[in-house]
C-alpha cells in the first residue's frame, strides 16, 4: 500500500502570497503526488497481491476557499487524479482519495 500524503499551504490573499511559495505550494501538493504516484505504479502492478494507493486530500479541496485558494486547488488535483487513476487500473489495484 502506497500512501501519497503531501501539504504545504500558505494563508493569504492569493495578491499577498509570492510567487515562489504559489510554485511551491503546488509542485509539493500536486505535482510530487503524480509523479510518485507514476514512478510507483509500475512496479505495483507487477505485484502478484492486489496493492493499493491513497492519496491524501483535505476537506479544503472540496469546495473554493479564499484565503487558501492555492492550497484548496491543489487538493482538487490530489482528489481528482486519485479518482481517475482509479478508473484506469481498477481491474489491478485499487485507489483513494482520502
Amino acid at each position: 500500500m502506497l500512501f501519497l500524503n503531501a501539504g504545504y499551504s500558505q494563508v493569504g490573499a492569493l495578491e499577498d502570497i509570492d510567487n515562489y511559495e504559489v510554485e511551491k505550494m503546488v509542485a509539493c501538493n500536486a505535482t510530487q503526488v503524480a509523479y510518485l504516484g507514476k514512478v510507483m505504479l509500475k512496479q505495483m502492478l507487477k505485484r502478484e497481491q492486489r496493492s493499493a494507493i491513497v492519496v491524501v486530500s483535505s476537506v479544503a479541496g472540496t469546495f473554493p476557499m479564499a484565503g487558501i485558494l492555492t492550497y484548496s486547488s491543489t487538493k482538487v488535483f490530489a482528489s481528482y487524479f486519485a479518482e481517475a487513476l482509479s478508473y484506469e487500473v481498477e481491474d489491478r489495484m485499487d485507489v483513494m482519495s482520502w
